[in-house]
């Protein structure tokens, strides 16, 4: 059995799984099966209307984008759409202080990729970070690295 993608994209990441059924007698059968993993470090999805500027270290990518205006007293929103496989994970942070998402100011929904601010104060206005973490082995005989990229947006009143 083979496996050949020709122009790997996004949505090729996750686990493969190969299963061959191999009949040794006509009573017994055995399963013989290999799996294939398409790891993807984190990246940001935008929308046409971001801005997008990059840079890029080792295993680590920062990402700005345009900033986000908000009125006081109203729900505010501010997306991060990390995707990656294996699937990320989302820590939020406000002028590179992690933010408390146990309180019902600051809520996180959609597994971390949305904070949702019901009502944007004064103090809220500032640069948010949404920084997305997954870990993988790079080859066979690797321990597992980590690999980061964050998403910086200010908002303002």
């Amino acid at each position: 059995a083979s496996l050949e993608v020709e122009e790997v994209v996004i949505d090729n990441m996750g686990k493969y799984r190969c299963e061959i059924v191999v009949m040794e007698n006509e009573d017994n059968e055995r399963i013989v099966f290999g799996n294939l993993m398409v790891y993807s470090s984190p990246f940001f999805h935008t929308s046409g209307s971001m801005n997008i500027v990059a840079s890029d270290e080792h295993n680590k990518k920062d990402v700005s984008a345009d900033k986000l205006y908000a009125t006081k007293g109203t729900r505010m929103e501010v997306h991060c759409s990390a995707v990656g496989y294996p699937e990320p994970t989302i820590i939020w942070s406000k002028n590179d202080q992690v933010l408390d998402l146990t309180n019902d100011h600051f809520m996180p929904f959609n597994n971390g990729t949305l904070l949702v601010i019901e009502k944007f104060e004064d103090g809220d206005a500032g640069f948010y970070r949404c920084t997305a973490t997954n870990e993988y082995p790079t080859r066979l005989d690797f321990d597992l690295e980590q690999h980061e990229a964050s998403l910086v947006q200010e908002v303002r009143i």
